[in-house]
């Protein structure tokens, strides 16, 4: 054998990953191997590993917070030529995203390692980058005040007082406050200023704190206010900003507010805020109502709005059926139409203004119904010229399209509520009277939805069966799931088909919300217990309910004889004590 056979030829090493990686979301990685000859090897590793660190100057710490890893390859020959391997990693959702500063540093690292007997092993290490997990959230903000003294002025000392509409923005967007000064006579307030701030946190043992960004800009001439004169002004958001947190550094953000006072010390009011970053919504986020609202002139607008006669007659007319009537609690109409309840307030939208929103809140319709890019590849329509809906199957979702053509202001949609909004301060008696009108009308639509929506296209032959099981339980049956809560015996019972983010079936959970005595089965139970969990079929039992997990779709008769026989455990279990897994 010639002296070059002798000498091995590591391979070379070549990976392939998405072109974006978001944390929660699988995604798989290509690693090409090219070998100008046979090599033999111990082993093909693959290995993600995700850190941390902080650091100033000499001082440093680092955390792995992630580690993954696969083998790919066992004891062999690596062939001469090119060879592909694919492997598929699961970032946690909560994983930080790739993150770069003069103090932290948030990286990922793909390590791929052949070990090659005899000689140097290849290990090549690659930095990927990772952005924000895609799932979003919900986030509702508060109103916030602050003072210099929670009291109230004392004596001739500066007093300041701040409000913010919400404690919680989108990156980009507005915030809305206002500010007052106390004891004017008794000292020279000059300016303020006011404007969004961005701190870097980090911990070596000690807290140090770096500005990152901040958004100053002068508010007003402070020389000619008047004791308790409320001072408005909007706080913009830089695109950049964006709150995180670890357990060693954070980037924290804040309103902050300075009253410029001659011959004295400025005065410093900051308020924190937590500012969202990517799919994070605030789309339930009611904000807050301006001062105007308790005013005496809008305040008697609401009210007669509330007791109009001819409003009310005109909602009898119409059907709506706005339940006791409507009512006026000072900041908000409410009122209802069936089981669909309607709250009418304004909102302060920043840029955008203030809004007349209808929030309706409503039993599920069990359809999966969301907005249109909440879910990729589930059929789509329009609901109204500023909402696009989404939900499991295209003949539900044509039915809430169909129901709810009439209102076109439709601004979000789910399966338990809903938001009718437009451009109002709510001031014209008239303007608000046919708003309020469209809100209920939107409110009879999804009410009366309930009962035109098909069942899924799977289990529409069972229907008769399901509608027969709601009849035995005295129950409700939600025809967009295949669900049934009723009774039996005297007893709360559920039948409920859940379903998969593809809109399939993917189980069925049996539920009595019976009370029972924990502790040691005897032998009634036991054999009751045994003979559910027979099949595929999971039994959970506490003291306040007993759970029964079977496969969907469910013939309706087996699950009314499973809730029969969860009864007979029930009782049986009075006279045992433990619990059941």
């Amino acid at each position: 054998m010639s002296a070059a056979r002798l000498i091995k030829r590591r391979p070379r090493v070549a990976l392939l990953t998405p072109r974006v990686i978001h944390a929660g979301e699988p995604f798989t990685v290509t690693i090409d191997l090219d070998a100008r000859r046979d090599v033999p090897i111990d082993g093909l590793d693959v290995r993600l590993s995700g850190s941390e660190t902080i650091f100033a100057g000499k001082a440093a710490r680092t955390r792995e917070f992630v580690r993954l890893g696969a083998r790919l390859m066992g004891e062999g020959v690596l062939r001469a030529g090119r060879a592909s391997y694919k492997c598929a990693f699961d970032l946690p959702k909560d994983a930080p995203p790739s993150y770069t500063s003069d103090h932290v540093r948030v990286t990922y690292e793909m390590l791929v390692h052949v070990s090659v007997p005899w000689w140097p092993d290849v290990r090549d290490r690659f930095e990927v980058f990772v952005q924000r997990s895609t799932v979003a959230r919900m986030i509702e903000g508060k109103a916030v005040v602050v003072s210099t003294a929670p009291s109230g002025p004392r004596g001739k000392e500066p007093y300041v007082e701040v409000s913010l509409d919400s404690d919680v923005v989108a990156a980009g967007g507005t915030l809305t406050g206002a500010v007052s000064l106390g004891n004017v006579a008794a000292n020279r307030y000059r300016t303020i200023h006011a404007g969004a701030v961005c701190t870097e946190t980090i911990d070596l043992g000690q807290l140090a704190h770096f500005p990152r960004q901040e958004n100053i800009v002068r508010v007003a001439d402070a020389s000619s206010l008047v004791d308790g004169q409320a001072v408005p002004f909007l706080v913009a958001v830089p695109w950049t900003m964006q709150s995180m947190s670890s357990e060693l550094w954070s980037l924290d953000c804040s309103v902050d507010v300075r009253v410029e006072i001659a011959w004295a010390p400025d005065i410093g009011i900051s308020i924190p805020i937590r500012v969202l970053h990517g799919v994070d919504r605030l789309v339930d986020r009611p904000l807050a109502v301006p001062p105007s609202v308790g005013s005496d002139r809008v305040r008697a607008i609401w009210e007669r709005v509330a007791s109009d006669p001819k409003l009310a007659r005109e909602i009898q007319r119409a059907g709506l059926a706005a339940g006791d009537g409507l009512s006026f609690d000072g900041e908000a109409l409410s009122g209802a139409s069936g089981e669909v309840r309607v709250r009418v307030a304004r909102e302060n939208r920043g840029r955008e203004g203030v809004f007349l929103v209808a929030r309706l809140a409503y039993p599920s319709l069990d359809i999966g119904l969301g907005p249109g890019g909440w879910l990729a590849g589930r059929p789509k329509a329009a609901i109204g010229p500023r909402f696009r809906a989404s939900a499991r199957e295209a003949a539900q979702l044509a039915a809430a399209a169909s129901a709810l053509a009439a209102v076109t202001r439709i601004e979000w949609l789910a399966d338990d509520q809903a938001v009718v909004a437009e451009r109002d301060a709510g001031q014209d008696f008239a303007k608000l009277t046919a708003f309020v009108l469209d809100a209920l009308v939107a409110a009879r639509a999804i009410d009366t939805l309930r009962d035109r929506i098909p069942p899924p296209e799977v289990m529409k032959d069972e229907l008769p069966g399901w509608r027969k099981l709601a009849a035995e339980l005295a129950g409700r049956l939600s025809i967009g799931s295949m669900s049934v809560e009723g009774r039996l015996d005297g007893i709360a019972a559920e039948v409920r088909t859940e379903w998969s983010p593809s809109g399939d079936p993917a189980r069925t959970r049996i539920v009595l919300h019976s009370r029972q005595t924990t502790g040691e089965m005897g032998a009634e139970a036991r054999a009751i217990a045994r003979a559910l969990e027979g099949g595929e079929r999971t039994l959970v039992v506490s003291a306040e309910e007993m759970t029964l997990y079977a496969k969907a779709p469910i013939d309706p008769a087996q699950a009314l004889d499973l809730l029969r026989r969860l009864v007979r455990l029930s009782v049986a279990l009075r006279a045992g004590a433990g619990p059941y897994r």
